[in-house]
C-alpha cells in the first residue's frame, strides 16, 4: 500500500507538471511572436526622412531573449514602440543607420574594413510583439545624454 500512494503521488505530481507545461506554452502566444519592423531611412544634408513600410510579425520558435541593447552613439537613433496612449512599450537603439560597414581581405592576411556613409537605407528593427503597439517615435543620438526628436510614426496594421 505503501508503495502503491508513492507512485501515485508520483503519476499526479508528473500530470501536474505536463498541465502546467502545456498552459504556460499555449499561454505564451505573446511573447513568442516578434514583430519586425521595416523603415526607410534617407538623409538630407542634417534633417532626415523615415517611413513605416511594413510590419511583419513572426513566430519566434528558438524563444531566445532578444539581445541586449546596443551602446548609444552619437549618429544613433533610439527607436520608442508606445501604446496608443503614449506609454513606452520597448525600445530599440540602431546604431549608425546610415552606415555600411564592408570588411575584405587584405594581402597581408589579415581583415581590413571600410565603412560607407549612405543617404538612404532599409533598416529592419526588431521588437517582441504586443498587440498595444501603436506609435514609432524615433530620437536621434546628438551626444551622449542628448536626443533630438525626429518624429512620431502611426504603425501599420501587420501582416500576420
Amino acid at each position: 500500500m505503501h508503495t502503491m500512494t508513492k507512485l501515485l503521488l508520483a503519476g499526479a505530481c508528473c500530470l501536474f507538471a505536463f498541465f502546467v507545461n502545456a498552459q504556460n506554452t499555449a499561454g505564451s502566444n505573446l511573447t513568442s511572436k516578434v514583430a519586425l519592423i521595416h523603415l526607410k531611412i534617407s538623409r538630407q544634408g542634417e534633417s532626415y526622412s523615415i517611413s513605416v513600410r511594413d510590419i511583419t510579425v513572426i513566430n519566434d520558435e528558438k524563444k531566445k531573449t532578444l539581445a541586449t541593447h546596443d551602446q548609444a552613439n552619437q549618429n544613433g537613433l533610439v527607436c520608442f514602440i508606445l501604446d496608443k496612449s503614449n506609454a513606452i512599450i520597448d525600445s530599440i537603439i540602431v546604431a549608425e543607420p546610415l552606415t555600411t560597414r564592408y570588411e575584405y581581405p587584405r594581402e597581408d592576411g589579415t581583415i581590413g574594413s571600410k565603412e560607407t556613409a549612405l543617404n538612404e537605407k532599409d533598416v529592419m528593427i526588431r521588437s517582441m510583439y504586443n498587440p498595444r503597439m501603436a506609435y514609432l517615435r524615433i530620437l536621434k543620438i546628438t551626444g551622449r545624454t542628448t536626443r533630438q526628436s525626429l518624429v512620431t510614426l502611426k504603425l501599420p496594421a501587420p501582416k500576420m
